[in-house]
């Protein structure tokens, strides 16, 4: 029992001194979700197409706690997870929670993110948003059982060029 507590926070502090390369939330992630393993998929994908990332001082942020539901504990989390005091590069959400916090103009437009690349993420879209449920890589790891999933930038993000490498991790053999 000592054992598995030590280990528990050997792995706690390793973790906590790794340099975070994309903070995501999953607004009602299925209850099944392996945040884990998605996090690994995701650094191993970052080293294919950087070898910057092969090193093991990185880490993935994910929350999957936001929930759309509404209640007062529901709305100030979604507050703060938008918020631009708030860490999250990423949200991914349905379409209500994104229509609500779109008036707000704290999404980036996908148009300036993929310039002249827009075209070629076309087919993954909805109404010119990222629409994750598009991805078969995305739909197979059943994170979310929503259509159309949008995916967003926050404005407020520091890790663009992460987001873009997520998308093209999510593209392979998706053509």
């Amino acid at each position: 029992m000592v054992i598995l507590v030590l280990g528990s926070i050997i792995t706690s502090v390793r973790n906590a001194r790794k340099e975070i390369v994309l903070s995501m939330a999953i607004v009602d992630a299925n209850y099944e979700t392996d945040t884990e393993s998605l996090k690994k998929e995701i650094l191993k994908a970052f080293a294919r197409i950087d070898d910057k990332y092969k090193n093991e001082k990185y880490n993935i942020q994910i929350d999957t706690s936001p929930r759309s539901i509404e209640s007062m504990e529901n709305e100030a989390k979604l507050t703060v997870v938008m918020s631009k005091v708030s860490d999250t590069d990423v949200v991914v959400c349905n379409k209500t929670v994104y229509e609500k916090f779109a008036q707000e103009n704290i999404f980036f437009d996908w148009e300036e993110i993929f310039d002249k690349d827009y075209q070629r993420y076309e087919p993954y879209m909805t109404d010119g948003i990222v629409d994750l449920s598009k991805f078969p890589k995305w739909r197979e790891g059943n994170f979310t059982t929503y259509s159309p999933t949008y995916f967003c930038i926050l404005k407020n993000s520091e890790h663009i060029e992460e987001v873009e490498i997520f998308l093209k991790y999510l593209m392979q053999n998706s053509m």
